[in-house]
């Protein structure tokens, strides 16, 4: 044979019916790839959509709760504001009992009696070993007569217990 094609002469007529025909149904098969890939974004979107929808329901839920939360702890502020104002303006209550404790600033609270004692003169060894340490807490002390840095000498020491009991 001498190269030539057996189908020669050339259909052009028949080449061309082939080409449109496979043109055809590779766009047919590019279209029905995005049309899958389009349903598939689209079925996303939809997915997307409804869980943001649940997110934000959940969040509003959330705001809700936390405005309810917060508006409760505004009110317990003002009930503890006007609770502690209150106090202020009330003398201290003490649960029944009998009470005795070291007095300072020289009153008593409401219900309780001022009592002072002491011991004045105590005798005490020369005080280099430090037998007496004068002091005063509240309105009670405890003091020398004489300089308590006198060496070898006797001491007087004085006790004042000033105390406020019920």
């Amino acid at each position: 044979s001498s190269g030539i094609n057996a189908e020669w002469p050339l259909r052009p007529g028949a080449q061309l019916a082939d080409a449109t025909s496979s043109l055809k149904n590779e766009s047919k098969a590019d279209i029905e790839e995005l049309k899958n890939e389009l349903l598939n974004s689209q079925s996303k979107m939809v997915q997307f959509k409804n869980e943001s929808k649940e997110l934000t329901s959940e969040l509003k839920s959330h705001l809700s709760t936390t405005n309810g939360k917060v508006d409760s702890l505004e009110e317990k502020q003002v009930e503890l504001e006007s609770t502690t104002s209150s106090l202020k303006n009330e003398p201290a209550s003490w649960p029944e009992g009998s009470y005795c404790f070291l007095s300072k600033g020289g009153s008593c609270p409401v219900g309780f009696a001022r009592y002072i004692g002491h011991v004045k003169g105590i005798y005490t060894p020369a005080n280099s070993g430090g037998y007496t340490q004068p002091i005063t807490f509240g309105d009670s002390s405890i003091a020398c007569r004489s300089s308590c840095s006198h060496g070898g000498a006797s001491y007087n020491a004085d006790l004042v217990i000033t105390s406020c009991c019920k």
